[in-house]
């Protein structure tokens, strides 16, 4: 059977290599082809050996050293690219494997960013099982925000993984009971590979071997010194060039073994370091960063083998190095445990071949709008929502309800696009009544709508704001015109849908004229849970810039009210436009231009918005509703042939049943019909998505990090950029500065 393992191979250490290689080795030995699949970029792989040029303070200050480091990186580099031959890889395109096999080591550990890859979850690839993986230190808590990742683990076939920590995880997050396997490094004894290493150093000397890639404190280093003085032995480091060892042994991942039987004894602060001490039955001591260490060594019944990281003193290092191991009793309970881990895996292999695993993962969360149709849709309620690590709303299917139809990804609009179509007119348009008109957040034309709606016995659907302990943006039913006040004025959060596409489809089928309202994905989310078009249905899309959780537009106003009771928020209206107008009761408690205020310039700078919202198939002419609604930025209000003062809307009709609509309210609006081409060039997103923030990674990462958008925002340009505007506009040198600028430039233009 074709086989592709799927690990970090080409890592710049010995026990990464070694993991693969023995995996691949007893995969072989049971008769299977095995390939691995690069899981990162060259780039990425030459960096952990190598850099280019000095990056931090210290390389720049000594750069003799540096360029000692880099050569040394380079030799180490092409020594384990020589190793790496032993590997078949293939690229993922002519990857045609029978069955795939995640790990071992931490590749579920999401501390790391090159482990959130999908790849080493086995996402879009089938069957799949897991040999020897670990969540490793992962903080459990934000795994549980990575839907896709538990989604990804509740598909595989089988779960074979290493520690007790990944059992409990895998069982609360999927249910299922994950079986522990030794690390592959055991699965092959060490005497059926490997190379000899040769270097007239270790037979000249008796020789201390030094395997730790972590950086030991001054006083542990002072402690292995002192200890090797004493006892007449010379400091060898292998594999990463430590200035205070007395002699560096350049050996490839093969050699390894090789090396750890020609020294005296060996001290070590990996994993891995420790399992090949065992392996090659030396005398060692294992400086312990983590428990997996530790747990390793109480494992084999050596568990005084084992130095806390702050606690190496040559008096410990006497009493271990001093003392003897049984290793007859050690190989037998290798022996027992390879035994038990070979069985595991092929049966684990058996089971999957052949098998087609449900995917419980609906569409991939980076393309999911939280448009929710798939809960509507789901005739078990299997589908609810969680909040992931960037605050995004996202749908989780319950297992257990679970009835494997697959109507939640037939209904998904990402997995089947909804119909698009071109506007047939374009109009300029503001309220008659300029009390009505001030109160809205552009022409007032939505209010409008709703109101005409209402008036016929319709019902409306929109976004509103609800107050509380915590602000929440959700679609509401409007049934009377005082309804729809809450639905008035712009809302720069996610709106909640719930179960209302449920709602809609039971007014549609009383006979009620009904009027949606959201975002382009809210209106695709609809159409396709309902299937069908109606007549008596009449959607309207906002052009929308993006969407940005509402966990984060909490997280933020908590900071800037200081816990005072929010009763209504205005992002539109105030003493200019743009302002955001924070109310407790009847006191303005917050009130700050966008450019001033981190979330509102975030939003605007699309920053904070859903990843979703950077390659939106909605943000372009062709759209999904009947009436489109925005800004009519750009407009030449001395072309027009009726005067509109303040803020117009840009009316866009894309079907005969939406240009009904607008005809129904003639009366009270004031509209002329303009070019098309007229609204594109100032509204971006009837050309193209919002382009993605260049500090956008450097932003969730940090927000990952702290779940605190301050703290993230804080991270990136944000805080400097309003603090700019803060001077250019809000002190006396810098308005001269910016005067200037202005008559320089207006100068050129003349």
């Amino acid at each position: 059977m074709n086989i592709t393992v799927i690990t970090p191979y080409d890592s710049s250490n010995y026990g990464a290599y070694l993991q693969a290689y023995c995996l691949k080795r007893k995969l072989e030995e049971l008769g299977h082809s095995v390939s691995h699949i690069p899981t990162r970029s060259e780039d990425y792989v030459r960096a952990l050996y190598y850099k280019e040029k000095p990056t931090r303070k210290k390389e720049k200050l000594f750069p003799l050293r540096f360029k000692k480091n880099q050569e040394f990186g380079k030799r180490k580099y092409a020594q384990f690219c020589k190793d790496q031959e032993e590997f078949r890889v293939v690229s993922e395109d002519s990857d045609n494997a029978d069955l795939y096999i995640l790990g071992s080591d931490e590749i579920w550990n999401i501390t790391h960013p090159a482990f959130r890859k999908p790849v080493f979850w086995g996402i879009g690839r089938d069957p799949v099982i897991s040999y020897a993986a670990s969540i490793g230190g992962a903080n459990t808590e934000l795994l549980k925000k990575s839907p896709e990742q538990i989604n990804a683990l509740r598909k595989l076939s089988d779960l074979l993984v290493r520690d007790g920590k990944t059992v409990d995880f895998v069982q609360e997050v999927t249910g299922r009971k994950a079986q522990i396997v030794c690390d592959p490094t055991m699965l092959v004894p060490v005497e059926g590979y490997g190379r000899e290493f040769h270097d007239d150093y270790l037979s000249q000397n008796d020789c201390l071997l030094i395997y730790t890639y972590a950086t030991l404190s001054e006083d542990s280093i002072a402690a292995i010194k002192a200890y090797a003085k004493k006892n007449r032995m010379k400091l060898v480091g292998c594999c990463f060039n430590h200035s205070w060892c007395d002699h560096i042994c350049e050996c490839s991942p093969l050699e390894f073994s090789s090396l750890i039987r020609q020294c005296k004894a060996t001290v070590t602060a990996t994993f891995h370091g420790s399992i090949f001490c065992i392996l090659n039955h030396a005398n060692f001591a294992s400086i312990s960063y983590s428990p997996k260490t530790t747990q390793l060594l109480e494992q084999f019944g050596i568990p005084e083998r084992c130095l806390d990281i702050n606690g190496v003193t040559e008096a410990g290092l006497t009493k271990i190095l001093s003392g003897g191991i049984d290793y007859d009793k050690v190989d037998k309970k290798i022996a027992a445990i390879r035994k038990d881990s070979v069985s595991l895996l092929t049966q684990a292999i058996e089971k999957a071949v052949g098998s087609k695993s449900f995917d419980y993962q609906i569409c991939p969360s980076d393309s999911c709008s939280g448009c929710f149709a798939c809960l509507n849709k789901c005739p078990e309620d299997a589908v609810g929502v969680t909040v992931d690590l960037y605050g995004r709303t996202l749908p989780m299917i319950d297992p257990e309800k679970c009835i494997r139809c697959g109507m939640c990804k037939k209904v998904c609009p990402q997995n089947t696009p909804v119909e698009l179509r071109a506007p047939i007119k374009c109009y300029a348009a503001v309220r008659k009544d300029e009390a009505a008109h001030k109160e809205s957040a552009s022409g007032g034309i939505g209010a409008a709508l709703a109101e005409s709606i209402i008036a016929g016995g319709g019902v409306v659907y929109g976004a509103a704001l609800e107050t509380g302990e915590e602000l929440v943006v959700k679609h509401i039913k409007a049934e009377t015109a005082e309804d729809t006040e809450k639905l008035r004025d712009s809302k720069y959060a996610q709106s909640s849908i719930g179960d209302i596409y449920r709602d809609v489809s039971s007014e549609l089928k009383a006979g009620k004229k009904v009027l949606f309202t959201g975002t382009p994905c809210q209106i695709g989310g609809l159409k396709n849970y309902l299937g069908k078009d109606h007549d008596n249905l009449f959607c309207v899309d906002l052009i929308c810039h993006g969407i940005p959780p509402v966990k984060m537009f909490n997280e933020h106003m908590k900071t800037v009210v200081g816990g005072k009771e929010i009763t209504k928020i205005s992002f539109r209206l105030g003493r200019r436009d743009y302002c955001m107008n924070v109310f407790s009761g009847d006191e303005s408690i917050y009130y700050i231009f966008r450019d001033q205020d981190t979330y509102y310039r975030a939003f605007f700078t699309s920053l904070n918005i859903r990843e979703n919202c950077y390659r939106c198939q909605y943000a372009a002419d062709r759209r999904c509703s009947d009436i489109t609604l925005g800004d009519f930025w750009g407009l030449d209000k001395s072309a027009l042939s009726t005067p509109m003062n303040g803020k117009v809307s840009v009316v866009t009709v894309n079907t005969e049943k939406g240009q009904s609509l607008i005809d129904s309210i003639r009366d009270v609006t004031l509209l002329e019909e303009r070019d098309y081409e007229e609204a594109k060039p100032k509204n971006d997103q009837l050309n193209h998505p919002s382009k993605r923030h260049k500090d956008r990674d450097r932003f969730l990462e940090e927000y990952r990090k702290t779940q605190d958008f301050e703290k993230a925002i804080n991270a990136t340009c944000v805080p400097r950029e309003i603090a700019d505007y803060n001077f250019t506009y809000g002190t006396l040198p810098g308005k001269a500065i910016n005067k200037i600028k202005r008559i320089k430039e207006s100068g050129k233009r003349k």
